[in-house]
């Protein structure tokens, strides 16, 4: 009886998760340089490494697992494409010119989205427990963040002071990029509003202080598109827009007149000449600069590489799949995102509303994040977006399952109250 009731209570993807969120928060390399350097407590080894080791351990569960139980190995159309978008990438390798020196570290990333998405896809997690470990997580990032900005022996602002904003996870513009996903997942969470409130504070404040500007942008037009779906379902919208309205045009004042958050929203920008390119923080120009690379390979990219014209990448998704994965690799990784995104029925939105909408909010902020911000082909950013589209994926079969199932019961029982 004890037995039953640990196998009930343990759930190998739970642990999995978990154990993730854990490698991130407290492993990393030490940085080389000084504003590399991290302030806080941590723990010096290569947190991609165990993290491999860890995911191997999982696959040999998986299968044990559905081979013991006699299980159906489930995959959809997204695990085809991922898979496809693998045997692509590899194509460099038959090159005459391959070298090999950055290429399977970036490789690792996308064969990881492909494993990760096909083993929750077929897992059983629920979502209370993702958004659960995530919120966990995101209150210990936002705590990182608060102390090492004690730490660091820069006024707030100036904005040298966000290059000293490291934590284990990563640093300033990167945190940001899985603080903000896990806000709006919070908001459309079964949580309490005064607990949520008090989350969603502290991780605000974990957004500030990390002195991003996309963050505040994504987390800006994050909170209008809320506003704006929420004002759509009231039934006096005109009110409601009157207030949306006021908001943006103190917020636009506030921008024009105040100095201090005119400098922090600019940046190094703020005693220049205002140009579009200084505004990107001259991601104008590397976008540029990457789109001239396509020319080179057109059809399957220049491959997995550094580019010498933008080291860390192109900062848009877009861009980056069309230069380094080229027009096919752009169509097959396009597709894939297509079905995790594809519209789901408004009755099954609503009805599973707790079990699909945190999830598809933070694949959404984290899309949208990738618009102006290297948060794809990055371990840490991959894997968490295709273990949560997995998850998601998995839940809209199982809602559509149960929906058909309560659709047929009804017309039975109509049926049997009709004979």
């Amino acid at each position: 009886m004890n037995k039953t009731i640990l196998q009930k209570k343990i759930n190998i993807y739970e642990v999995f998760l978990a154990l993730t969120l854990f490698i991130f928060s407290v492993f990393a390399l030490e940085g080389s340089n000084e504003s590399a350097k991290i302030l806080i407590p941590y723990i010096n080894a290569n947190p991609t490494f165990l993290h491999l080791a860890l995911t191997v351990l999982l696959c040999l569960f998986f299968l044990l697992i559905k081979i013991k139980r006699n299980d159906k190995i489930e995959f959809d159309i997204v695990c085809i494409l991922l898979l496809f978008q693998c045997v692509l990438n590899l194509l460099p390798i038959i090159r005459p010119n391959f070298d090999a020196t950055d290429f399977w570290g970036h490789y690792l990333n996308t064969l990881m989205s492909l494993i990760i998405y096909f083993i929750f896809y077929n897992s059983n997690i629920e979502t209370k427990s993702v958004v659960k470990y995530f919120v966990i997580f995101g209150i210990v990032i936002s705590i990182q963040v608060i102390w090492t900005a004690l730490l660091i022996d820069i006024p707030f602002s100036d904005v040298v002071f966000k290059n000293y904003m490291r934590i284990p996870y990563s640093s300033s513009n990167m945190i940001c990029t899985i603080l903000v996903p896990i806000v709006f997942m919070v908001m459309r969470a079964n949580i309490k509003s005064l607990w949520k409130l008090l989350i969603v504070f502290l991780l605000i404040v974990g957004i500030v202080l990390c002195h991003s500007r996309g963050g505040i942008l994504i987390l800006a037009v994050m909170t209008l598109i809320e506003l704006i779906t929420r004002i759509m379902r009231q039934k006096n919208k005109v009110l409601y827009c009157l207030v949306l309205c006021t908001i943006i045009i103190i917020g636009i004042g506030v921008f024009l007149f105040e100095p201090s958050v005119k400098r922090f929203l600019l940046g190094y920008i703020a005693d220049k000449e205002f140009t579009l390119d200084g505004l990107t923080s001259g991601r104008l120009s590397i976008y540029i600069a990457q789109l001239k690379t396509v020319k080179q390979s057109p059809i399957f990219g220049t491959g997995l590489f550094y580019s010498a014209d933008a080291p860390s990448g192109a900062h848009n998704l877009f861009i980056d799949l069309l230069a380094k994965c080229g027009i096919v690799g752009f169509i097959v990784y396009t597709l894939a995102l297509y079905f995790v995104f594809r519209k789901t029925s408004k009755k099954m939105f609503k009805i599973y509303k707790y079990e699909i909408q945190p999830l598809y909010i933070f694949l959404i902020s984290l899309f949208l994040y990738s618009m102006i911000e290297v948060c794809y082909f990055n371990y840490n950013s991959d894997l968490i977006f295709w273990m949560i589209a997995g998850i998601l994926q998995s839940k809209k079969a199982f809602c559509r399952h149960e929906s058909n199932m309560l659709e047929v019961n009804k017309l039975e029982l109509a049926t049997n109250n009709t004979n």
